[in-house]
């Protein structure tokens, strides 16, 4: 999928109840494809079928396929932001690897609810341009983790938050592709490697 000069944004905002219920129809709609058979067989006669709209009535709200598929990027990076920022309001009083575990949880979160819809659309944000809006959910993301180096004066903290959400959604993202059903022992072995990171390697010429 080429970046291009597409109408991206949505033509309509809607504002009536049975307006907003058919955005969520169509979005859902999409969603279960992007599950089912992934990008290539998204398009917007298949959408309005599954969504069970006419064709013009996805067109009065979304000018593309792509506008749909940000709006589903958008509402990914909401609910990462909202793991993290969860996450990080209750790490007080705890101690570094409590904290990191938490963080590595939320990190993890919407792969577990959505693993294969969350994997499409990882896809799809590489080669779509983006909003501003995504891009500022981004940096609050970013901004979440932070906050919580910050909180247990790590060195470096802003190299340190971009390395360890990398990690994370490197490590996650590929578990999730090859099917995993049981993330805890990720969260453990990511825990493990964050902590790793922070503390740093001993010194074993004191050993």
């Amino acid at each position: 999928m080429a970046k291009t000069s597409l109408q991206l944004t949505p033509k309509k905002i809607p504002i009536q109840t049975r307006s907003k219920a058919t955005v969520e129809v169509i979005l859902q709609a999409t969603a279960r494809i992007l599950e089912s058979g992934g990008l290539a067989v998204l398009t917007t006669n298949l959408i309005a079928e599954r969504a069970g709209v006419s064709v013009g009535s996805v067109y009065q709200y979304f000018p593309s396929k792509e506008a749909i598929l940000i709006e589903l990027v958008r509402r990914m990076r909401q609910d990462l932001c909202e793991d993290l920022e969860g996450a990080r309001d209750s790490i007080r009083g705890l101690g570094l690897r409590e904290a990191v575990e938490k963080m590595v949880r939320a990190s993890a979160a919407h792969h577990i609810r959505a693993p294969r819809r969350v994997e499409v659309l990882e896809y799809a944000e590489l080669e779509l341009p983006m909003t501003t809006e995504i891009e500022a959910l981004k940096r609050r993301s970013l901004s979440a983790v932070l906050f919580v180096l910050d909180r247990y004066d790590i060195i470096d903290a802003p190299t340190a938050a971009f390395d360890l959400s990398a990690m994370c959604k490197g490590v996650i993202g590929a578990q999730a592709q090859i099917g995993c059903k049981d993330f805890e022992p990720v969260i453990q072995r990511l825990t493990d490697a964050v902590c790793g990171y922070l503390l740093g390697a001993p010194d074993e010429s004191n050993s």
